[in-house]
């Protein structure tokens, strides 16, 4: 088996916490910095992200996104989807599934609870 140093994931996940200075909540997964825009029902500006640390429910490293508190919701719908972008470069960084769908009502805001982000190990 292959070892690989927590450093090198670390460094990884680092570009998460140096360069997401956005995070949407989307309709279906994006693929590119595009289609999180396009698919965006919502989003939150400088969004909370740790340093990277060992994983808490997997052997790996993560990092912890949020919580999200008064995130601005545009479109009215369900999320089922988040993206963490780097705007300032148009690239998408990371995405995933929502634990839980969201509906979302435009013009209010969104709350979402801490989630992980993170590397396994093998």
């Amino acid at each position: 088996m292959t070892f690989i140093a927590d450093r090198i994931f670390d460094l990884g996940l680092a570009v998460l916490t140096d360069e997401a200075d956005t995070l949407h909540l989307c309709t279906n997964s994006p693929e590119d910095y595009e289609q999180a825009a396009d698919y965006s029902m919502g989003f939150k500006l400088a969004p909370r992200i740790s340093s990277p640390e060992a994983g808490e429910s997997f052997t790996g490293r993560q990092v912890t996104i949020g919580p999200v508190t008064e995130g601005q919701i545009t479109r009215s719908g369900e999320a089922m989807f988040w993206a963490l972008v780097d705007s300032a470069s148009g690239r998408l960084l990371a995405a995933g599934p929502l634990a839980t769908p969201k509906k979302m009502s435009d013009g209010n805001f969104f709350e979402l609870p801490e989630f992980i982000v993170g590397i396994p190990s093998y």
